[in-house]
């Protein structure tokens, strides 16, 4: 079996890639490139261990796992398109699974990271179950919806499967008892446990999430608290940008225990990740036959203009082949800049399901040819150049974004698609 491996300078990259450490955006949330490169970058360091057992790159997981918990340091369990909760989540479950790793890491810092992991089941059954339908995380701030854009899904719902994958010891059917049970037992004891416990390792930013107070509606009604929706559910209230603060509803549900029920993600439970893995992917990859331009009608007058291309106006050598990225033809947008935020979500889900003995998405021919044309077209449109639309609450914008803009961690998920993971 060809083993998962990065080649020798991307390694080096990656070593020399700063540490992983979570710090304040507007709005307080946890997003940003720079951190999504340093969770991958030690994702694929553990990546490395795990498949060569040579101990080479210990000592920098550990640098990274004691900086990303260390106070002032970790995450804040916010919910959004947080691209490093699926890179971090997966390196904490390939940490466990790989004795030479997790017997490397002290035991504070393995308490800090099973305390992580604790964490992230709540939140994303909060953010991602079939259960709850709300536009915000905790932090009641919005623009977070788990049906939106590939990146929003691929940041998030692959945490509930490496969440239970870590707890079950690889056992996925154990995982999904232990998690559905952590999730039903969710109440006020437990919830003061959990800000008790911020406060002891000064995860500081965490608890100002967790303890968000209810928005008051443009009504002049105050909404739910974040405490009060996490544990009981209820309609939440959020400004959906800093940019527009008007207050307004923001999706309902059932709250972190989901009623009672267990977790469902699109109808799968738990324990088939391989089928909530599928579900991700074939909708990454639903852009449908592959176009060389986009068309969207701006003004409004019936006609579709084109209004992303290649930059070299050259023809996608995958032309009319079924599995295009869906942000390449979302309406409204066509951008390799989000494209490749999702090639590297989809690399490191489908690598570390590999790794861990979940699935094997090459197993599933008709899913594993999407995912090549998808990869290959969006590849060769980086390479090229393409000139990106996009147009929203934030106005229009149009650029040309080419890989010549990437940092060394896109770079080091390319080596990897191409010198390992592509057959």
């Amino acid at each position: 079996m060809k083993k998962l491996l990065i080649s020798e300078k991307s390694l080096q990259a990656m070593l020399e890639t700063e540490t992983l450490r979570y710090t304040p955006k507007p709005g307080g949330n946890d997003n940003g490139p720079a951190t999504f490169e340093r969770a991958t970058a030690l994702f694929l360091l553990e990546l490395y261990e795990h498949e060569t057992g040579d101990g080479k790159t210990l000592s920098r997981i550990n640098e990274h796992f004691a900086s990303a918990t260390a106070a002032g340091r970790a995450p804040s369990f916010d919910a959004v398109c947080l691209w490093n909760y699926c890179s971090f989540s997966a390196s904490i479950a390939l940490a466990k699974a790989t004795p030479s790793i997790w017997s490397s890491i002290p035991e504070e810092i393995r308490q800090r990271l099973t305390f992580v992991m604790e964490m992230y089941s709540y939140l994303e059954s909060f953010a991602t179950s079939d259960y709850n339908s709300y536009r915000t995380g905790p932090g009641l701030s919005g623009n977070y919806h788990k049906g939106w854009n590939p990146n929003y899904r691929l940041a998030n719902v692959p945490v509930m499967v490496f969440v239970t994958h870590f707890f079950g010891d690889g056992d996925m059917k154990k995982g999904e008892k232990i998690v559905n049970d952590m999730l039903h037992s969710f109440n006020e004891e437990v919830y003061d446990r959990l800000l008790a416990t911020m406060d002891a390792y000064g995860w500081d930013r965490a608890k100002a999430i967790w303890t968000t107070p209810g928005r008051q509606h443009e009504d002049g009604t105050v909404g739910t608290c974040a405490r009060h929706v996490l544990l009981y559910g209820g309609t939440t209230y959020t400004s959906q940008y800093a940019h527009t603060p008007v207050i307004k509803e923001s999706g309902d549900g059932l709250g972190v225990t989901n009623g009672g029920n267990d977790y469902l993600y699109q109808g799968f439970p738990l324990s088939a990740p391989e089928g909530i893995i599928a579900h991700l992917l074939n909708f990454n990859y639903s852009g449908g036959e592959v176009k060389s331009d986009h068309h969207y009608d701006v003004d409004k007058d019936g006609i579709a203009e084109r209004v992303a291309w290649i930059s070299d106006e050259s023809i996608s050598p995958y032309q009319g082949q079924l599995g295009m990225m869906k942000e390449f033809a979302s309406g409204n947008r066509s951008s390799t800049g989000y494209c490749s935020h999702d090639f590297m979500l989809c690399a490191v889900l489908m690598s570390a399901a590999k790794a861990l003995g979940i699935c094997d998405v090459s197993d599933d021919p008709e899913l594993w040819s999407k995912v090549k044309v998808g990869n290959g077209d969006f590849l060769y449109k980086n390479e090229v150049g393409y000139q990106c639309f996009a147009t929203g609450s934030y106005g229009t914008s149009t650029k040309s974004h080419s890989e010549e803009n990437e940092g060394a961690t896109y770079f080091a998920i390319k080596d990897l698609w191409l010198g390992s993971m592509l057959d």
